[in-house]
Formats: C-alpha cells, structure tokens, sequence
C-alpha cells in the first residue's frame, strides 16, 4: 500500500527521536487514490499493536478562517469529518474487539493535555512558533473546493479544510491512542468569484517546504515535553 502523491514516500521509519522510541508515516494513503477506509487505518492499527500509545498527525491544509494566513500552525481542536457524516467512516464493517469498542465518543477525540503542552512549546521555543487552535473538516478530494463549498465549509465553522487527517483520528480513537492533529495553512481556500488564486499541490509543497524547520522545531519539543 504505497501512496502516489508527491511528498508521500509511503514508509515507515522506526528510530529514536528526542529520547522517545518512534515510528514515523513518511506519507500517508488517501481516500482519493483509491484505498479504502480499511486500508487507510492499517498503519495506525499497526503502531497501535507495536505499543504506540500517542499519535501526532500533521497535516497540509486550506485556510477557510479569514483571519488565518498561509504559513500558519494549527492545533486542531476538533473536526468535521464529512466523509463520515456520509457513511464512509474506518470503523464500518466487523468491528474488530483487539483496537475497541462497536461505538465510541468523540466529544474529546484531540487530547487536550497534548494541545496545552503544544502551546506551551510553541511559546517557549526562541524564536517562538505562533499558533493558532482551530476546527478541521475533511473532504476526500482530490479536488480542491468550489466556492460554494468553501463558504459552506465557513458556515459550519470549519478553519481549515483538508483530504486526511480525520479518519486517522477516528481509528486512533478507537484503539484508545492519545492524539494530537497539527496543520500547516498552505494555501488560503478561495471565496471570490473575481479573485485570480487558484490552489494547487505545487504550492502545498512549497509552503510545506518553507515551514519544515518551524514544524521540526515545534514537534520535537513537543515530543521532549510528553508524559
């Protein structure tokens, strides 16, 4: 299960960083490559049976708040997962009694603990890394959003606005791993007809690439801070 998008390698690095023992995604699968909901939790599935017991996922991701600007850091506090709201959700099917239960809560899906210790990094880091708390809804893409839904998205009280992320969160969840979702504006989502920006993955990649040492920096003193 390799993913094909650029900037998704599809490996799994196995080492220790900042004094913890670690395995990393490098890349993620998507819905909109063709993989199922199914596949898609095998890696977390995975870490889980390895004895992960905290995830950090991050994320690239469209600013929908107009305060938001492209470059900025979002601690997500919540999500709207739309895939699943229509049905397509990893934990549909058999449940499997090894990760947990048929139905869970997720009113308190993103650890606060870990949100409180990712602020507190971020503040203490020189320079500091400003960053903003938020809500994410996820789309299965692969296209980015028409107007019409960038506004719908708005309405909801939605942030950011990406093709990952909530799914994973689902089957962290449900395997009773702590949890914390990160995102990178890279793109601001577009709400004027007359406005000449069009999104694309090319920038998604750039601004990912200009943000790299801030993000280093915040998750490794996040990872140094965890219980």
């Amino acid at each position: 299960m390799i993913p094909t998008v650029d900037g998704h390698d599809g490996n799994l690095i196995f080492g220790e960083y900042c004094g913890r023992n670690v395995v990393v995604m490098q890349g993620r699968p998507h819905i909109y490559e063709g993989f199922s909901m199914a596949q898609m939790a095998l890696p977390l599935r995975v870490m889980k049976m390895l004895g992960v017991h905290t995830v950090i996922i991050t994320s690239a991701a469209g600013g929908l708040n107009p305060d938001y600007r492209v470059g900025d850091i979002v601690i997500l506090k919540d999500h709207i997962n739309l895939m699943g709201v229509l049905g397509t959700n990893p934990l549909v099917g058999p449940n499997d009694e090894r990760f947990g239960p048929r139905f869970i809560p997720l009113s308190k899906a993103y650890t606060k603990e870990l949100r409180d210790i990712a602020k507190s990094a971020g503040a203490s880091l020189n320079p500091p890394v400003d960053l903003r708390e938020g809500i994410y809804i996820q789309v299965s893409g692969p296209c980015f959003e028409t107007i019409a839904e960038a506004k719908l998205f708005r309405s909801f009280g939605a942030d950011v606005v990406g093709m990952s992320t909530a799914n994973e969160v689902v089957t962290a969840v449900h395997a009773n791993m702590k949890v914390l979702a990160i995102s990178l504006v890279t793109n601001k989502v577009v709400v004027d007809e007359l406005s000449s920006e069009e999104a694309s993955h090319e920038e998604v990649l750039a601004v990912g690439e200009e943000r790299l040492e801030a993000m280093e920096r915040l998750i490794s003193e996040i990872i140094k801070d965890l219980p």
